[in-house]
């Protein structure tokens, strides 16, 4: 399925909020699908997954939505491959309507909910930049950029560490510490089993890898970006030495005569 829906490419943060703001009644059924299904424990038999399960009159009354509007967005949502459908039984012989939100639409959740400030944070302490800077959003947005966008939900351990692992590095370089890391995820791995005992490192990215060699992620990227805004020194203007003069002595002139 493609990835570019109606015009907007949804992988691109940006695009989706543009997404968004045209198609405002699918945003606000995507957030009503997502909270739903944030408290819902409904099981399909033989799927691992947890999905939403209540009857198309329920959304409606929540939604504000007419069910043939409901039913086309639903649809709408689908096909951009933002939610997945089902019907089957739940609570009974009732048949109810399973939905359950993609990858794609709670990473693009988690950003919006990132992004939004807080408003219990009043005054945080001078050395914990973790609740000033929206380090989440950072990684999030680093590994939709790099093609990892099913790894880009991060749970409340990954959370944990990827706070630990910002709280050391310098306030003003958290962004492109993480940013250069996941760019160079490779080239980082091979550096870090050259320098250190540890080897067989993920290869995808990953809070755990991150947090536990943070102090190599930040002298590399500290060390570049030294070495990129070094100063060019001017070079010095040549200077041509001059042939001494020669000493008019006697033996000097009588051998300008001979010649």
């Amino acid at each position: 399925m493609s990835l570019v829906a109606s015009g907007y490419n949804l992988e691109d943060p940006a695009e989706f909020k543009a997404w968004c703001v045209h198609y405002p009644k699918a945003a606000k059924l995507l957030a009503s699908i997502i909270r739903s299904w944030q408290r819902s424990k409904a099981k399909l038999r033989d799927d691992p997954h947890t999905w939403a399960a209540y009857p198309l009159r329920t959304w409606c009354k929540w939604t504000g939505l007419k069910l043939r509007t409901l039913e086309r967005y639903l649809a709408f949502l689908e096909v951009h491959g933002l939610i997945r459908r089902e019907r089957g039984p739940f609570a009974g012989n009732t048949l109810h309507v399973f939905i359950r939100p993609t990858r794609r639409a709670l990473a693009h959740h988690q950003l919006n909910k990132a992004s939004k400030p807080n408003a219990s944070i009043t005054s945080p302490k001078p050395h914990d930049v973790s609740n000033v800077v929206d380090y989440v959003a950072i990684w999030q947005n680093a590994m939709i950029k790099n093609g990892h966008l099913k790894y880009c939900v991060l749970t409340k351990t990954e959370r944990h560490l990827l706070k630990e692992a910002v709280a050391s590095m310098p306030p003003e370089h958290i962004t492109g510490i993480i940013e250069t890391g996941l760019q160079h995820w490779t080239w980082f791995v091979k550096y870090i089993e050259t320098h250190t005992e540890e080897f067989n490192l993920a290869s995808t990215p990953s809070t755990k890898s991150f947090a536990k060699h943070v102090n190599h992620f930040t002298s590399c990227y500290l060390a570049e970006l030294e070495v990129v805004q070094k100063p060019k020194l001017k070079p010095r203007p040549t200077v041509l030495k001059q042939a001494p003069k020669p000493e008019y002595t006697d033996e000097y002139l009588d051998a300008l005569e001979d010649g």
